[in-house]
Formats: C-alpha cells, sequence, structure tokens
C-alpha cells in the first residue's frame, strides 16, 4: 500500500515514482530517468481457504469499488487460486477471438485507446519489456477483453465518457486513483469503474485482466426495465459492506460461463437476439448484486409485475430508431397491439407514455452529443434539429427540466456530467 496520504501520494507519482504518465509513448520527461519501482501492498490473509466470509481490501474510493472474496467453490464453476479466492478461471480466455501483441509501447497505447478511449500510458521502471496480449469478443453492448502488459505500465484515463468498465483480475495485482483516493485490485478481485470520470492505473509486472466494457444506455435500459420508470438520475456503484457473497458469486459463474461459450465453435453468441438477452442478464445481475446509489428503487420494485412484452418491444425498438421520424402508429405495428393497450401499458409499467419515452431517448441522445459538439463548433439548434427537435424553445424547457441546466451549459462545459 502507497504510504501518506492521497494528497502525498498524488505528488509523489508526479515528482517520477511511478513514472511520467502522457500521451508521448510512454517516455516521459528527461528528469524522470529514476523512476522507482511502486511499493509492494499489504495483502490480506484468510483464516482458511473455506471460510464464508467477504474481506474487503481498499482504501475508500469513489466512483471505483473493488471487492475481494474468500471463498471456496468448484474450480469447474468459477476458478479458484490456491488462497480461495474466486477468479473467473483460466489466462487462456477468448482463444477463438484474434489476437492483438505488440511489444511497442506506442503501438500499444494506439491499439487500446481504440478500445477503451484515449488515455496516455508509461512504463513503470526501467525494465522497459512490454509485452501486450490482448482479444476481444463482442456480445450485444458489452465488449469482453483478456489483456496483460507484461511490463509493469501506467495509464492515465481522462473520462469513461458512456460505458462502465467492470474488471476482473485474474494475475497480478493493479492499483487505481480516482480524484484524491486509491484503491488496490489484487487477483481474485472484482472492481467498476463508472463513466464521467477519470482515473490512473498502474500494472504490475506479471498482471492479468478480464475487462468487461458495458455501455452505460444498456445499463439505463435495464434499470428502467426493474424499475418502471424513464429516470435513471445517473447510476454509480459504491463500496458498503457486503453480506451476502452469493450474488457476487452469481456475476462470477454468469461471467464466467460468457467466457466458456465464448470459446466454443458452437457458440449462440454470435446471433444478436441471444447476445442481447446475454447481455442483458450480465448487467440485471450487475444491478442487483453490486451497491450502488440507485439499488433501493430496484427492491422497491422487486415485487411489482414485469412490463409485458409489447411494452419492451416498443421500448427497444425506440433505442434502435430514435432519430427515425416515429408515429404513435409505428409503435402500435411494432407492438401488436391496439394504440389504447400500448398507452395502457406504458402507463401502467413504466408510468410514462410511448411518444414521452421516445422524447426522453431523445433528450438523452442530445445531451451526450451537446457535450461534443462545443468542440466541434456545432450549436444547440443543429444538435435540436438532429434529434427531431424543431422547437427550440421546446426543446429547451424539456431539456432544462430533465437534466435541470440548460442546453448551453452542456455545451460550453463538453461533458455530460456535472463539475462539482
Amino acid at each position: 500500500m502507497l504510504i501518506g496520504t492521497p494528497e502525498q501520494q498524488f505528488a509523489w507519482i508526479e515528482r517520477g515514482g511511478l513514472g511520467r504518465i502522457s500521451n508521448n509513448g510512454g517516455k516521459g520527461d528527461r528528469g524522470s530517468s529514476q523512476i522507482a519501482q511502486v511499493p509492494a501492498g499489504k495483502r490480506t490473509r484468510f483464516a482458511g481457504a473455506c471460510s464464508p466470509r467477504v474481506v474487503i481490501a481498499y482504501i475508500p474510493l469513489v466512483s471505483c469499488c473493488v471487492w475481494r472474496l474468500a471463498m471456496s467453490v468448484s474450480p469447474a464453476a468459477v476458478g479458484a487460486t490456491p488462497s480461495g479466492l474466486m477468479m473467473i478461471g483460466r489466462w487462456d480466455l477468448l482463444l477463438r477471438q484474434p489476437a492483438f501483441r505488440t511489444r511497442d509501447l506506442e503501438q500499444g497505447r494506439a491499439h487500446m485507446c481504440r478500445v477503451l478511449g484515449e488515455h496516455g500510458v508509461a512504463y513503470q521502471s526501467r525494465e522497459r519489456c512490454l509485452d501486450l496480449r490482448h482479444r476481444e469478443a463482442k456480445v450485444g453492448s458489452i465488449a469482453v477483453n483478456s489483456l496483460e502488459y507484461g511490463a509493469g505500465e501506467i495509464m492515465d484515463a481522462p473520462l469513461l465518457r458512456d460505458f462502465y468498465l467492470l474488471q476482473f483480475t485474474l494475475a497480478g495485482e493493479c492499483r487505481m486513483w480516482q480524484q484524491t483516493h486509491h484503491s488496490i485490485l489484487p487477483a481474485g478481485s472484482v472492481a467498476i469503474v463508472n463513466p464521467g470520470q477519470g482515473f490512473k492505473k498502474a500494472w504490475l509486472p506479471g498482471t492479468r485482466q478480464l475487462l468487461l466494457r458495458i455501455n452505460a444506455r444498456l445499463v439505463e435500459r435495464e434499470f428502467r426495465a426493474w424499475t418502471g420508470g424513464d429516470e435513471t438520475g445517473g447510476i454509480e456503484f459504491d463500496m458498503p459492506p457486503i453480506e451476502n457473497i452469493a450474488m457476487v458469486g452469481t456475476l462470477l459463474r454468469y461471467v464466467r460461463m460468457l467466457c466458456d461459450d465464448l470459446r466454443s465453435e458452437a457458440s449462440s453468441l454470435s446471433h444478436p437476439l441471444v447476445a442481447d438477452r446475454v447481455a442483458s442478464g450480465l448487467v440485471s445481475i450487475l444491478l442487483t448484486s453490486m451497491p450502488h446509489n440507485r439499488i433501493r428503487a430496484i427492491g422497491a420494485a422487486a415485487d411489482r409485475a414485469i412490463a409485458p412484452f409489447f411494452v419492451r418491444r416498443v421500448e427497444k425498438f425506440i433505442e434502435q430508431h430514435a432519430l427515425d421520424d416515429i408515429a404513435l402508429a409505428d409503435l402500435t405495428g411494432v407492438a401488436g397491439v391496439s394504440a389504447r393497450a400500448l398507452q395502457t401499458g406504458f402507463r401502467r409499467f413504466r408510468n410514462t407514455t410511448p411518444m414521452a419515452y421516445l422524447r426522453a431517448i431523445r433528450l438523452e441522445l442530445a445531451r451526450a452529443d451537446l457535450a461534443k459538439a462545443g468542440r466541434q463548433g456545432a450549436s444547440v439548434a443543429a444538435v435540436a434539429n438532429a434529434h427531431g427537435f424543431g422547437h427550440l424553445g421546446r426543446f429547451a424547457r424539456a431539456y432544462q427540466a430533465r437534466f435541470a441546466e440548460s442546453p448551453s451549459e452542456t455545451l460550453y462545459r463538453g461533458t455530460v456530467g456535472k463539475v462539482c
């Protein structure tokens, strides 16, 4: 564990303790040639391999939660380390997917930027023996990535704009900094990073991870399906004490099953309907097993009836065709029921109407584009028209009511999340 307060740790990093973080291929500053290795972190020792408890190994971390599980399960279901920590399984995951491999730092950075978004990367020490290996598989709105750097690296990700990053450390250890908080991700840990905030992450030599990039809109869709409303309020995962590890074990076993199926030539995950259902199932488990700021809303909705198929079918159609010219008659055709039945279904199970749901989705898309528009020289009017809002005044009022800020505020700030 790094010594001192988070502010002292950051100062140590900036002085070269972990190497200068930049987009210059990891060369860093000439003045940082004397780069120290990351100090070894304390390890949690377990009383026994079958101890049915959760050991939380973390320093409090905003928007990133790390769980270390001490539970013995069948290696056939979920791989286990010698210490009994639950893991996803073997390292040779995603063998049927094309492999990317390089020993060039800048080439590796450019490749991973296409996978995870723009970020900087640098070596941690003078031992610059990079051996980056990466494989990726797409399952609906989820991208499953197997990644290792070989050498010790540190990456600086300014912002996760539109996805959650679920991380399973298979071997080695990572260190993460987000804002002024620091956390350790040992082998066997599960961590999730929320969109809207940047982070720094140090990979110790030999570390291997399975990374699931989960589209934020999929998380919002599943939350709405659970709660019956169209307001998500921003789902952020946190770190309360965990008492029931069985639910987290379900998440691990589900991911293991997913990886096993991706290894099979007979996998049906290439079918879009199958992939969508599997991705939805994973997110549903994620929302019910890992604590977050909207967990009470899900608990309150658990006993309510699930929306009928035609409501969910129309929701999916709207999300896929939100920018098309859609009328209520189009939605009734998709649903296969009368307009009255469709309206009644949405009001009962979603507390809204089909057209109001369409408008909410368009507002969400417009918000994301407004965050990009300022850097691209576009205007609020152009974004509004592109998303089906012909009247600028009505668009501004609807936007203000939904997001508690004007469209121009989002445009000028250049991000979706507000700066505190």
